[in-house]
C-alpha cells in the first residue's frame, strides 16, 4: 500500500501525456485560413500550421517598406476588414517579436501584426555572412557592428527609389559604428541629389512636352547617379532622339528669340535646314495685339503655338499659305516653329506686331 502514490503518479502522468498528444494532433489539423487581400490589396494565404519563431536579435533593424503606404497593422495575422489597429508610414522602425507564416508580430510603435514582404530587415554581417545570434545573454561576445550592413542596405534602397526607408536605415547607424561618419555624409548628399534629380527630371518632361529637344538632352550631362531617376529619364531621352530623327548626331535643331524693331516695324527671320530637325523662334506678345506673319513665297508658313500650348493659324497645307494675321489670345511667349523631315531647304518670313 505504500507504493500506491507512485502508481497513482504514473497514472496521472500517462493521462497527461495522452491528452497532450491529442491536443497537438488536433492543433496541427487546423485548416489553412485564406484571405482575399492584404494591406496593399493583393491576395495572401495564411496558414496556422507553421510554428512561430523568434526572428530578430537586438542588432537587427526592421523598417516599413510598403509600395503603397501606409502599412496596415492588424490585430491578428489574418487579413480582415475589421482587424486593422493602426497604420505606419514608410521608414518607420518596427520592434519585432516573432515571425509566423510570413507575418511579423510587432511590439512597437504599434502592437500587432504586419505582412513581412511589406517590410525590410537589416542584420549585421561578418564578411558577408549574417552574424550568429547568441543563444543566451551570458554567451554573447563582443557586439557586432551593424553600421556597415545598415549603410549598404540603405544605399540599395536609395538607388531603388525608397528614399524614406534609405534615410531611416542610414540614421539608424550608431555613433559608435565605423560607418557613422560615412552614413552622415550620405544622408546630406542623398537629400541634395534626390531633390536635384527630381527637379531635372521634371524639367526634361516639360521640355519634351514643349518639343525643346536640346533642353531635354542637356539634362543628361551631370545627372545625379541615382538608378531610380535615371531609369525614369531614359525613356524621355530615347523618345526625344526618335522625335529629332537622330542619326549619328546628324540633326539640325535650334531655338532663337525674335527682337522686333521700334515703331511696330516688321522683323525678318531667315534660315536654312541642312538636315532633319526643328527650328523654333520665340516671340513675346501681349493679349489683344495683332500678329502678322508673311513668307512672301520664300518658304512655308511657320506653325504658331500660344503660351498655353494651343496652336494658332492651323491650315491643311502651310507650304501653300504665305500669310497669317490674327489677334493674340494671351500674353506671354509665342513659338513659331518650322521642321524638316529629311530634305534641306531655305526659308524666310517677316513678323509684325501692332
Amino acid at each position: 500500500m505504500k507504493k500506491l502514490p507512485v502508481w497513482v503518479g504514473c497514472g496521472i502522468a500517462a493521462i497527461a501525456t495522452v491528452a497532450g498528444i491529442s491536443y497537438m494532433v488536433h492543433k496541427n489539423s487546423i485548416p489553412t485560413v485564406n484571405s482575399s487581400a492584404n494591406s496593399t490589396g493583393s491576395a495572401i494565404g495564411v496558414s496556422e500550421k507553421a510554428s512561430a519563431k523568434v526572428i530578430q536579435s537586438q542588432s537587427c533593424i526592421t523598417l516599413v517598406s510598403d509600395p503603397t503606404p501606409p502599412l496596415n497593422v492588424r490585430a491578428s495575422p489574418v487579413v480582415a476588414s475589421d482587424n486593422v489597429v493602426g497604420q505606419l508610414t514608410n521608414g518607420t522602425r518596427l520592434f519585432v517579436l516573432m515571425e509566423q507564416n510570413e507575418w511579423l508580430q510587432t511590439k512597437a510603435p504599434i502592437a500587432g501584426w504586419v505582412y513581412k514582404s511589406l517590410t525590410i530587415t537589416s542584420c549585421p554581417t561578418t564578411n558577408g555572412v549574417p552574424a550568429p545570434r547568441p543563444a543566451t545573454p551570458a554567451s554573447a561576445t563582443q557586439p557586432v557592428d551593424a553600421g556597415p550592413t545598415l549603410l549598404t542596405t540603405a544605399t540599395e534602397q536609395y538607388q531603388a527609389g525608397n528614399l524614406e526607408v534609405a534615410m531611416a536605415l542610414a540614421k539608424a547607424v550608431s555613433k559608435n559604428s565605423i560607418a557613422y561618419a560615412e552614413a552622415q555624409l550620405a544622408i546630406a548628399q542623398w537629400q541634395q541629389d534626390w531633390q536635384q534629380a527630381e527637379t531635372r527630371f521634371q524639367a526634361a518632361q516639360q521640355a519634351f512636352q514643349e518639343q525643346r529637344w536640346q533642353d531635354v538632352l542637356s539634362q543628361v550631362n551631370g545627372f545625379p547617379e541615382i538608378r531610380f531617376w535615371k531609369e525614369k529619364l531614359t525613356p524621355v531621352v530615347k523618345a526625344t532622339i526618335e522625335r529629332q530623327g537622330h542619326a549619328g548626331g546628324n540633326y539640325d535643331n535650334k531655338t532663337k528669340s525674335i527682337t522686333l524693331p521700334a515703331n511696330h516695324r516688321p522683323a525678318t527671320v531667315a534660315g536654312r535646314f541642312a538636315s532633319s530637325g526643328v527650328h523654333q523662334y520665340l516671340l513675346n506678345g501681349v493679349q489683344g495685339q495683332i500678329l502678322t506673319i508673311d513668307t512672301g513665297g520664300l518658304g512655308p508658313l511657320p506653325g504658331i503655338m500660344a503660351p498655353d500650348g494651343t496652336s494658332l493659324g492651323e491650315t491643311s497645307d502651310r507650304s501653300q499659305t504665305t500669310r497669317w494675321t490674327g489677334k493674340l489670345p494671351l500674353s506671354g511667349t509665342y513659338r513659331l516653329k518650322l521642321d524638316s523631315r529629311s530634305q534641306p531647304y531655305d526659308y524666310a518670313f517677316s513678323v509684325q506686331l501692332n
